[in-house]
């Protein structure tokens, strides 16, 4: 699988485009029906503490805050759905790259 520029540039459209219907969909429930949303301000606080060597906590609300945590979990909100859509198109290429090589002689086999 090549990792170039158009590939890159589409992952990220489509990540980010993923991530912000998951975000108005989750606006959408918390509004019509009540269901709150995930903080991602506190998966910055869980990130924030990492460098400092605490990965687990018995309570991410108990934790100390950390500056910028907000800003931190929504780039981490954000950039892991640009992650997961570049993951899920490595098996499309490998697939792809498959149907490329056949024939009728190793569909035989």
């Amino acid at each position: 699988m090549s990792i170039d520029a158009p590939h890159i540039l589409s992952a990220v459209v489509i990540g980010v485009g993923a991530t912000v219907a998951i975000d108005l969909w989750s606006q959408f429930l918390r509004r019509a029906f009540g269901i709150p949303s995930l903080s991602y301000c506190l998966l910055g606080r869980w990130l924030r503490h990492m460098p400092g060597g605490t990965f687990r906590h018995v309570s991410i609300v108990a934790a100390p805050q950390k500056p910028f945590e907000c800003m931190v979990g929504w780039m981490a909100h954000y950039t892991i759905g640009i992650v997961l859509v570049k993951l899920g198109t490595f098996p499309v290429s490998l697939f792809r790259r498959g149907l490329r090589r056949a024939c009728l002689a190793s569909a035989i086999r």
